[in-house]
């Protein structure tokens, strides 16, 4: 029987978080889900094991990365891309939307004119856990009505 897979979560950016890794997974991680990215991508990818997959599900500490790509192939890595859910659900959620569904919050709005303004002021709001006030609890009754619709 397989050794159960050791569950772990952590700030990425505490001071210890390599050894607290190594000592809960000595032999390397196999599956990372990251929503972070951003630079500490590079630095945690040596504690992926050989054959291991990184699925990135989220950039909110940085959509930008440098990464040594002799970590992929040197080591048969997978670095897997997602959004969280099925075409047939992305479907459905498009479907909701069309159908006026969907009604999403709209903290402020700006002319056309404005769009360097606008997206300066979008990316300097402040970001909770990751999401922008709200925008979790949206996406996850959207992907539940989505999956309830699929399912019948």
């Amino acid at each position: 029987m397989a050794k159960p897979a050791a569950r772990y979560r952590r700030h990425r950016d505490s001071p210890d978080i390599h050894a607290r890794i190594n000592a809960a997974a000595p032999s390397g991680l196999d599956v990372v889900a990251d929503i972070v990215g951003g630079a500490g991508l590079a630095a945690m990818m040596p504690l992926l094991r050989d054959n291991g997959r990184w699925v990135i599900a989220g950039a909110v500490a940085g959509r930008v990365v440098e990464l040594d790509l002799r970590r992929l192939y040197l080591h048969n890595v997978q670095l897997i891309g997602s959004s969280m859910h099925t075409r047939v659900h992305f479907r459905r959620l498009v479907e909701l939307a069309r159908g006026g569904d969907v009604r999403p919050q709209v903290s402020s709005t700006f002319a056309l004119v404005e769009i360097a303004y606008a997206m300066s002021s979008a990316i300097s709001r402040p970001v909770a856990r990751g999401l922008q006030w709200g925008q979790a609890s949206r996406r996850r009754r959207l992907m539940a009505a989505a999956m309830r619709t699929t399912r019948a």
